[in-house]
């Protein structure tokens, strides 16, 4: 029961904080895409890279996830997401960038049923229901509090070092994504 509690407590953490440090661009992000040389078509294109990953790798994902130790599936999710904010600060090719949405959106594909879903499936085998009711209700409050401090901060980050977020939030993602790795059990 100790290892559900820490693990839990473990997710929430850095669950938190990673989606912090991914979704300091999305304010900008448009900006950010429009200074790289893409049009607004092209970044409509590009953001549907991400939906058409998702499409085509969530169900697949979930297979593996079954399958497969979660956490590692976990950690390949994040080696996508890392080789998408590669991509997006050092390239302006719109085919690069393109691609690097599809790297985000099977890094999504891949990270959905993996250490929530283990914790969840423990809670279960448990018979814990209403600490699976607070899990998931914390888990959405976190994420929604998560994303709107990420985009804020984002907005007021990028004034100060421009496309250099995208160095500040890999190094932030890889020390929070670390706590994930190395402290889920």
């Amino acid at each position: 029961m100790k290892s559900i509690t820490r693990n839990t407590f473990v997710y929430f953490l850095a669950n938190f904080l990673v989606t912090v440090a991914y979704s300091m661009p999305h304010l900008i992000l448009t900006v950010i895409l429009l200074s790289k040389g893409l049009s607004l078509l092209q970044i409509l294109i590009v953001s549907s890279a991400y939906s058409i990953a998702i499409v085509l790798f969530e169900f697949p994902s979930g297979l593996i996830a079954d399958n497969y130790s979660r956490k590692n599936i976990y950690s390949l999710s994040k080696l996508f997401l890392i080789v998408m904010f590669l991509i997006v600060l050092f390239s302006n090719n719109f085919h690069l960038i393109f691609a690097a949405w599809f790297c985000y959106g099977i890094a999504s594909a891949l990270d959905s049923g993996t250490l929530d879903a283990y914790i969840i499936n423990r809670l279960k085998m448990a018979h814990r229901e209403d600490d699976l009711r607070k899990f998931l209700a914390l888990n959405n409050r976190l994420e929604i509090v998560g994303l709107l401090l990420g985009s804020s901060l984002g907005g007021v980050l990028y004034l100060s070092i421009g496309i250099n977020i995208y160095v500040f939030r890999y190094c932030l993602f890889s020390g929070f994504n670390s706590c994930d790795v190395f402290l889920f059990q």
